[in-house]
């Protein structure tokens, strides 16, 4: 793979903030429910458990399965290294979506298992940020 763009990613303060905001909101809302107190905490740990997982592995990047780093190439080829020193090597997706604060990267890797990384700004450099979504931009019209 001829590598385009290498980029290292870093835990994003942004990511942070929206994903601790939405599972504050959910929370509210399961408390308005009028469910057995017993769901209602069912809810509260379900929506609690699933944000911690998140919070580890997508936003501060300490799982094993967290990508840490990531290589683009020629022909929409992308590697994903993990922080477990694995890696998955695949085809960015159609479906990738690019704006200028916000990449939702889709990967099909080569063993049939999709893969999506929500990357804001601030976890990688900015001139990181602007030559990975240019590469994307020009690729999907290819």
């Amino acid at each position: 793979m001829d590598t385009q763009v290498r980029i290292t990613l870093h835990a994003s303060r942004t990511y942070f903030i929206l994903l601790s905001t939405l599972a504050f909101i959910l929370i509210l809302m399961l408390s308005t429910l009028p469910v057995a107190d017993g769901w209602r905490w069912i809810g509260y740990l379900g929506v609690s458990a699933s944000t911690a997982l998140l919070f580890r592995r997508d936003v501060a990047l300490l799982s094993k399965s967290s990508c840490i780093s990531l290589a683009y190439g020629a022909e929409r080829h992308i590697s994903l290294i993990l922080r477990d020193g694995q890696q998955l090597s695949g085809r960015v997706r159609a479906d990738t979506l690019v704006l200028p604060w916000l990449i939702l990267l889709n990967v099909a890797t080569d063993g049939h298992v999709r893969r999506s990384l929500l990357l804001f700004p601030d976890s990688m450099t900015a001139e990181d940020h602007r030559h990975l979504r240019t590469l994307l931009r020009h690729s999907a019209r290819l």
